[in-house]
C-alpha cells in the first residue's frame, strides 16, 4: 500500500510542478517588480530548496545549456568549449529525484526566450517550451550538461540577492507544494 501511495504522490507531484513553478515565477515578479530575466540562479536554487523542504529529493544544478534557435544553430550558456552563439556563462536548473526517475525542472526558459530575442535578436526553436519538466538531458531543442566548476558563478549572483527575499521565495515553493499535494 505504501508503494501505491508513493506512485500516486509522484504522479500528483509531476502534475503540480507547473503550478509550483508558476507560483515561484509570480513571486519573483512581485518581489522584484520586474520580469525575472537572467535569474536562473535564483529560480533553480529556490525551487530545489523549496521542494527539499517539502520532503522531496531536489538539487540545484549548474552547468551548460545549449539551445537551438529557429535555424537549428546552437545558442550556448556556458564556457567556450561549446560552439555557438554565447548568450551567458552558465545556467542553473533544478533536478528532482522521483523514485528511479530524475526530472529536470527549468522554469526560467520562458525568460531566456524573451531575453534572447530582445537582446540578441535570436528566436529559439518553436519546440522549446517556456517551462521544461523532463527526464531527458537532451531533446530536439535543448541540451543540459552539468559542470560543477560553474557553480561558483551561480552562487556569486545568488549572494547579491537579499537573504530574506530568498527565504520568502523558498517558503513560497514549499507552501505551494504542500498545499497542492494535501488537497
Amino acid at each position: 500500500m505504501e508503494n501505491q501511495n508513493n506512485i500516486i504522490m509522484n504522479i500528483n507531484l509531476r502534475n503540480a510542478l507547473p503550478v509550483i513553478c508558476e507560483e515561484l515565477t509570480n513571486a519573483i515578479k512581485f518581489k522584484f517588480q520586474q520580469e525575472p530575466f537572467g535569474c536562473c540562479y535564483l529560480m533553480g536554487h529556490c525551487l530545489a530548496e523549496g521542494l527539499s523542504n517539502a520532503g522531496f529529493v531536489a538539487e540545484e544544478i549548474t552547468g551548460h545549456l545549449i539551445l537551438k534557435d529557429k535555424l537549428r544553430r546552437d545558442v550556448v550558456y556556458g564556457s567556450g568549449k561549446y560552439k555557438g552563439k554565447l548568450a551567458g556563462y552558465y545556467h542553473t536548473w533544478c533536478i528532482l529525484k522521483d523514485g528511479d526517475d530524475t526530472l529536470i525542472i527549468d522554469p526560467s526558459l520562458q525568460y531566456n526566450k524573451i531575453a534572447l530575442k530582445k537582446h540578441f535578436g535570436i528566436k529559439l526553436d518553436v519546440n522549446l517550451p517556456g517551462l521544461l519538466i523532463t527526464n531527458e538531458l537532451q531533446g530536439i531543442s535543448y541540451r543540459y550538461i552539468q559542470d560543477e566548476t560553474l557553480t561558483i558563478k551561480s552562487k556569486e549572483f545568488l549572494r547579491t540577492v537579499n537573504i530574506e527575499a530568498i527565504k520568502q521565495l523558498i517558503d513560497c515553493v514549499t507552501k505551494t507544494t504542500v498545499e497542492i499535494l494535501n488537497n
